[in-house]
């Protein structure tokens, strides 16, 4: 498909950006970036940059604000949403890649967004494809919203990562097989269960997720939210205690995800 990413520019660029937002996250999503706030944002470096199709149709779209940290030039990367007709067809990481051109041109030499840990499907584009640097685990990073479909079960736990602009954006994946799995059981039907986590101080640990959050979040609340307890406390751990986030396997069979960890010497 031909896809053309350029800078939202009028009024009916934003208004497709707002709606994409709403379709996205939800009808009753109370962060809406609105078109006025889109438009200002550009003036001043930040991004705000659509994917089109041929027929001008928003595919997608990436949002975020440049400012300053320890005295040098950043950028936050606030937003990126994709269109579900359009997903899998690496129009997310096109967009940073875009992105990330973009604030190259600008002497902006390094990014800063969040994702959720239990979503597997951003794990490995961020850490398979674009090579982040995970930083640290926030819990409930923007606060929770009982009433809020997004927020609720769930909370909104985030990893913070650093992805180095002038870096080449390759992260090779370690074998699951050299590390032992430190929150998890695989269950005999298939999948992955949450155990106890006991925290071990292994050389190399993995943490695993299941593949599919979104599902479980909506036909089995309570595992889910068990999912979040268990994964929060394993990260939360490890990487207090010296462990780096070294890469993401997806496991088709289990429909799981395991992150690697290494113990920093």
């Amino acid at each position: 498909m031909e896809i053309t990413f350029r800078a939202l520019c009028d009024g009916e660029d934003y208004r497709a950006c707002e709606a994409l937002q709403r379709a996205t996250w939800g009808s009753d999503f109370q962060e809406v970036v609105p078109g006025a706030v889109l438009k200002i944002v550009q003036k001043v470096g930040g991004v705000a940059t659509g994917a089109f199709t041929a027929d001008a149709v928003m595919a997608g779209f990436v949002f975020g604000i440049t400012g300053w940290k320890e005295g040098k030039p950043c950028h936050w990367s606030h937003m990126l949403a994709v269109d579900s007709q359009f997903r899998d067809q690496g129009i997310g990481q096109r967009l940073k890649q875009h992105q990330r051109d973009d604030l190259r041109r600008r002497g902006v030499d390094v990014m800063f967004w969040t994702y959720d840990p239990l979503v597997a499907r951003n794990a490995h584009m961020n850490l398979c494809r674009l090579g982040v640097t995970v930083s640290e685990y926030v819990p409930d990073m923007y606060g929770v919203d009982d009433d809020n479909s997004l927020d609720s079960v769930l909370g909104t736990d985030r990893f913070i990562v650093e992805w180095d602009l002038t870096a080449q954006p390759v992260r090779p994946d370690q074998p699951v097989t050299e590390a032992r799995l430190a929150n998890a059981t695989v269950n005999p039907t298939g999948g992955l269960l949450p155990s106890n986590v006991d925290l071990p101080s292994w050389p190399r640990v993995s943490i695993g997720i299941p593949g599919d959050i979104h599902t479980l979040k909506a036909t089995a609340p309570d595992l889910a939210a068990a999912w979040r307890a268990n994964t929060r406390k394993a990260f939360l751990h490890y990487l207090a205690t010296g462990y780096e986030v070294t890469g993401f396997l997806t496991d088709d069979v289990n429909q799981a995800g395991f992150y690697q960890l290494r113990q920093v010497d």
